[in-house]
């Protein structure tokens, strides 16, 4: 495998995370909706004079919780999606016929200056400007896929932690139905 074969399977794999990241968010949205609709509804039927003012202060500090957590959710997921307005800048080759003009000035100035450049063609040449060109790619498209990695795993850590103080808010809500 030469080089440029080995960077060029890095920075289509790269690509495919980069899909399989935007791809990702759906779930977590999904959720999100899910928590903003529940912690409404949880204020909204629960009856507040059924109850005593113990299981009131845990039900409203469990669904504050669950918004707090949902809210930093919608941060951290705007934020690997779209980066706060700034968006994500990825590095990709120039159109083709850039490219393949660039090859053939490499070539013809190779050939024209043979005496200066012993052993040396504009095709290695070429070679060598691709391998720069997907490095210097490579190490800016999987910086931004890390830090979208990172904003999504800390997404879904918030959007557990609100799904799991809707569990427990729905006990004193249960109780609370009991009640009336």
């Amino acid at each position: 495998m030469t080089d440029l074969e080995f960077y060029l399977n890095w920075y289509d794999k790269e690509a495919e995370r980069r899909t399989d990241l935007d791809n990702s968010l759906s779930i977590p949205i999904g959720l999100l909706t899910v928590t903003y609709g529940a912690d409404f509804y949880l204020l909204v039927q629960y009856n507040f004079h059924c109850s005593s003012l113990l299981t009131n202060v845990f039900l409203v500090a469990l669904i504050g919780v669950s918004f707090i957590s949902s809210c930093i959710t919608a941060f951290f997921l705007f934020d690997s999606y779209h980066h706060f307005f700034k968006g994500y800048t990825y590095k990709a080759f120039p159109f083709a016929t850039e490219l393949h003009k660039h090859k053939i000035d490499l070539v013809e100035y190779y050939q024209k200056y043979a005496n200066s450049f012993p052993n040396t063609t504009g095709k290695e040449k070429f070679e060598e400007y691709l391998v720069l060109k997907l490095t210097e790619y490579l190490d800016r498209n999987a910086y931004i896929n890390d830090k979208k990695s990172k904003a999504i795993h800390l997404a879904k850590g918030y959007i557990l932690i609100a799904i799991l103080s809707l569990v427990l808010a729905v006990v004193p809500f249960i109780i609370n139905l009991f009640q009336k």
